[in-house]
Parts: structure tokens; C-alpha cells; sequence
């Protein structure tokens, strides 16, 4: 057990430092500051109260977290004057600080620094020393209002984008949320809008969400309303009354009523439609409601330079342990087009690498890793098809024709079996339909792991790859042998799930390359054939990556024709 005594961390600040609190005392003093004693004595927490010469009627308070001096004081007032129309929460009157995540915060500083920055602030915004349009920091009204304890209400795509193009003026429509409360007091209440339409306009002005996000929820309709500008935060449900009327509408008689209304997002001179929810008190007063938009255009602005894969369609070969991790990886990147290929349904134990739980259990592979990846891409709803079965084995002539086809339409393909004749089997599929095709395997305890990228008429096969290196890669556990599931001729590979993600990683990499030589850009690899040695064959760690060419066979049946001058 920690003795307290020799661990200073477990301690209040003042306590562990008290030299630095006698010195923050005797600055903040030196301004007209006061100690909260009641509080240091009853809390442990140490908060001054005071205000700055130049605008004493706004009463300031400082607060000294557990970790100072490592996280700056919060600097709040006691909300007695106008709320700023900049850098200030409403729900908490705190004033923002030393740039965003404080980052201009550093331990050497003293409380006083930031009551002089306070201050200047204050000067910024007050006195509009300032012009309001150079500050490139986004003021969001969405993040204003003291929301209610009802939970989080999600607006997912395409209703987080839905807008008709011919809306101009205020206009109110109908909206349908399915909201889980809590059940015997336990758990968080949750929301989803599913549907979101406008009266009086053409059927295009309806959107709807596909993928069940709530599963235990009641469905409730509400009224939804379109704000073409709006000058204040709405903080509180007096607010949101005092905004409908001012626009001539009324809240009507429903428990759930949202807005729409523009913002700034992303920085000061950007511009979003953002959403705000409003649940009806049993007072028959509203409060609102934790609103949470997910749009594609903002998650797009987290990975700069994929916007071109929503256009994409993947097919993958292998939904297990590697296959579900490069279908994630995919999906959260902002690929929406998916072919799951796989005949095998989830086991239990199969968590232990898999990206789908044992919740999924006796699921096919395919079905639950779709599932997945709606769940981390809503745009795949509906555009994310399952094949289960085996595509190589006793399949009805028209099944294997309708997969065909189905491939003929990807853009790229995966192979994720980790089998050597389904890996030749899949090369040649790639070929035939001249689709580029990526192979990932893993040597047994995940110790190394191959990619191999096949361009029809362009790089070299699996073949070729096959005679070219022989030598399978020295990283390899021998010791502990396979693991076998079903039966003796079904086994399955040790390793890591963190291993694994690193292949993985390097696979979706090489895809995500191979898409862009295919648009008509260079490739950023210095050849087709990836080995990442994670341990030598002692099992010491490595971590080296190595990218080869891989050299031509003579007379190769596959792709030998492609390269003949």
C-alpha cells in the first residue's frame, strides 16, 4: 500500500507545495484577491474572489484544481453580469484561457497570470478592442445552453446534412426520435433522430437513418423547426420559447421539438447547420437536450486526403481476425461500400483478436463485421452486402455467377484468408476481372507478417511472389504450435491482437495506395511486397519494416502475358 507520506502526488496541491501556495497567496492578495477559508477548510479546495480594478462589478472567482500547477485555474464570475458574446461558457461562466486546451498554460506560471489574461480578454470583448471577425476561434450556440439530465439525443447522417436546397425562409417540419430513458434509475438515456422531414415540400425533403443505433428505445414524434440566422445562444427553455415566437411559431403540443439553425464550426469564418433538441418538463416547460451531430464533412476534416474513398468499393475475403480489423479500419476512414466474403460464424473466443464481441456469437463472420461497420460508418447502411458461404467449394453455378458479378463491380480486393491455394485461387480472380487485389497473412504468434500487392498488367502475382520467396520469414512461434478449433484440419494462428493491428494497419495502408495508383497518383511504397518482422526467430522484438519488388517468373500462367514487350 502507498505511503501517503512519501507520495506527494496523493495530496491537494497546497499541501505538497506549500511554499508555491504561500506564494500564489501573497501575488493574488497583491490584487485585491481574497482566500475562501471556509472552503480550503471544508473542500481542500482553494479558491480566491476578487475582481480587476478596471471592471469591478464583474466579481471573478479563481479555482485551483487537485493538479495545479499542471492544469491552469479556472477563472469563472458569480454570473451577475452579461454573459461575453465571446470565450465564455454558459453553463459554467468560465472565461477560455491560454488557447485552445489551454496550451499556452505551462507550469511556471502563477494564478495571476491568468486573472492578467482574464483581463485582456475582457478588454477584447468588451471594449471591442478586438474586430470580433480577426479572432479565428469558432463561438458553436450549440455548446452554450445548460443542458437538462436527459441524456445525449445523436443526429446521424444524412439527417445531420439534411437541408432542401429551396429553403430559405423559416419553415418547421416533423421529426421522429427513438430515446431510451433510464430503466429502474440505471444506465444513460440516449437518443437517435431517425427521421426528419419538412411540410409543404417535395418528397426529397425527407430523411431517414437506417441503422438502429437505440436498441431498447421508444419511438416519439416532435416538432422540428428551420432558423435561417439566429443572433444569441439559446441558454435555457425561455430562450427557445422567446426564439420560436420571434420567428411566429410556437412549441405546439409535443414533448420533443428541434432546431436548425447555422453556426460557426471548424473556425470563426466557417459556417454549419447545427441541431439542438428540446424535451418537454412535466412542468410543461422545455430544457435542452445534449444534441450531437455526426456529418461526414467533419469527419472528413479529421482524415485529410481520403475523400475520394466513399467512391470506393471493397470487396474482403475473410472476415475473421485480420479481415474485420483492415474492414474497420476502412470504414472509419470513410470507405461505405463493402463485400464481406466468409463462411465461418463468430466464436466466442474469437474476441480475443476480432473486432466483433462475444455479443455476436454464433453470427456468421460476415453478418456481424457488417454490422460493425455501420456501426462505425452510418453511410454503409444499405451499401455494406454480405456473402456467407465458400466461394471456392460446393457452390450452386448461379450463387458463384452472382458473386462474380458482384466482384466485377469492386474497386479493389482484399484477401484475408490467410490460406496459401485461396490466396493463388483469389490472384486469379483478381486477374481476370483485372481488379487490383492486396494479400495479408500473419506467421503463427503474429511474429511477422506479409503484404503482397498484385496490379494486374503492372506488378506480379501471388505466383511469382510464392517462387520468388520461398523462405517463409524467420519470425515465427514454434514452441506452442496451432490452436485448433472446430477440428483437426481447421486450425488457427496465435498471436496478439495488437500485433495483429499493426499488419492490419500496413495492410489498409497498402490499400489505401493501391486506390490512389488507380485514380492515376504515384505510389508513396517502393514496391509491392511488405515485410514487417515484429520478432526475430528467438523471439526477440524487432519492429522493422521492409518493402521489396517482386521479380518476375518466367512463363507465369497468371500475369506473364501482361509483361511481355
Amino acid at each position: 500500500m502507498l505511503d501517503p507520506a512519501n507520495h506527494p502526488e496523493l495530496h491537494p496541491w497546497f499541501r505538497a507545495y506549500p511554499d508555491r501556495f504561500n506564494e500564489e497567496r501573497e501575488k493574488l492578495e497583491a490584487i485585491g484577491f481574497v482566500l475562501d477559508e471556509e472552503k480550503l477548510a471544508k473542500a481542500d479546495t482553494v479558491v480566491f474572489n476578487g475582481s480587476l480594478l478596471d471592471y469591478p462589478d464583474r466579481k471573478l472567482i479563481i479555482t485551483f484544481p487537485w493538479s495545479y500547477p499542471s492544469i491552469p485555474p479556472s477563472i469563472t464570475d458569480n454570473g451577475e453580469c452579461p454573459l461575453l458574446s465571446r470565450h465564455q461558457r454558459a453553463s459554467t461562466r468560465g472565461y477560455c484561457l491560454f488557447g485552445p486546451n489551454a496550451e499556452a498554460w505551462y507550469a511556471g506560471l502563477y494564478a495571476v497570470t491568468a486573472v492578467e489574461e482574464t483581463g485582456r480578454l475582457l478588454k477584447d470583448v468588451l471594449e471591442e478592442r478586438q474586430d470580433a471577425s480577426a479572432d479565428p476561434y469558432p463561438e458553436p450556440f450549440s455548446a452554450q445552453p445548460v443542458f437538462a439530465e436527459y441524456g445525449t439525443i445523436l443526429v446521424p447522417p444524412p439527417i445531420s446534412d439534411f437541408l432542401p436546397d429551396d429553403l430559405t425562409l423559416p419553415a418547421q417540419g416533423m421529426i421522429r426520435v427513438n430515446y431510451e430513458a433510464k430503466l429502474n434509475g440505471k444506465g444513460i438515456p440516449r437518443g437517435t433522430v431517425i427521421e426528419a422531414s419538412f411540410r409543404d415540400k417535395p418528397e426529397n425533403s425527407k430523411a431517414s437513418f437506417g441503422y438502429k443505433a437505440i436498441t431498447n428505445g421508444r419511438e416519439m414524434r416532435g416538432r422540428l423547426t428551420y432558423l435561417p440566422s439566429l443572433t444569441n445562444p439559446i441558454l435555457n427553455g425561455s430562450d427557445f420559447i422567446a426564439t420560436l415566437k420571434a420567428f411566429g411559431f410556437s412549441p405546439q403540443n409535443y414533448d420533443w421539438h428541434a432546431l436548425i439553425f447555422p453556426e460557426q464550426s471548424g473556425s470563426r469564418s466557417t459556417i454549419r447547420y447545427s441541431w439542438l433538441l428540446f424535451k418537454k418538463e412535466n412542468n410543461g416547460r422545455f430544457s435542452p437536450v445534449q444534441t450531437v451531430t455526426y456529418r461526414s464533412a467533419e469527419k472528413s476534416a479529421r482524415i485529410p486526403g481520403l475523400g475520394f474513398l466513399p467512391t470506393k468499393r471493397i470487396a474482403i475475403f475473410g472476415c475473421g481476425s485480420i479481415g474485420s480489423k483492415i474492414a474497420c479500419s476502412l470504414a472509419s476512414s470513410g470507405v461505405k461500400d463493402f463485400l464481406l466474403v466468409d463462411k465461418d460464424v463468430l466464436e466466442p473466443v474469437n474476441s480475443v483478436r476480432h473486432e466483433c464481441g462475444i455479443d455476436q456469437f454464433a453470427t456468421p463472420k460476415a453478418h456481424a463485421l457488417a454490422s460493425r461497420v455501420c456501426a462505425l460508418n452510418p453511410d454503409s447502411v444499405g451499401t455494406c452486402s454480405t456473402f456467407v458461404g465458400d466461394p471456392f467449394g460446393e457452390l450452386i453455378k448461379q450463387s458463384r455467377h452472382e458473386l462474380y458479378e458482384t466482384l466485377a463491380e469492386c474497386d479493389l480486393i482484399v484477401n484475408a484468408t490467410g490460406v496459401q491455394g485461396l490466396s493463388r485461387a483469389i490472384c486469379e480472380i483478381s486477374h481476370h476481372l483485372s481488379i487490383p487485389s492486396i494479400h495479408v497473412s500473419v506467421t503463427n504468434g503474429a511474429w511477422s507478417g506479409e503484404v503482397l500487392r498484385y496490379l494486374p498488367g503492372v506488378s506480379r502475382c501471388w505466383q511469382c511472389f510464392q517462387e520468388a520467396f520461398k523462405e517463409p520469414p524467420p519470425g515465427q512461434q514454434t514452441s506452442l504450435g496451432y490452436v485448433f478449433g472446430p477440428g483437426c484440419d481447421q486450425p488457427t494462428f496465435t498471436g496478439t491482437g495488437y500485433e495483429l493491428d499493426i499488419v492490419a494497419g500496413l495492410a489498409t495502408s497498402f490499400v489505401v495506395d493501391t486506390l490512389r495508383i488507380v485514380d492515376g497518383s504515384d505510389s508513396e511504397y517502393d514496391g509491392d511486397y511488405l515485410l514487417w518482422e515484429g520478432r526475430d526467430s528467438t523471439g526477440k522484438l524487432l519492429q522493422r519494416t521492409m518493402v521489396m519488388a517482386v521479380p518476375a517468373r518466367e512463363r507465369c500462367i497468371t500475369c506473364g502475358e501482361c509483361h511481355e514487350s
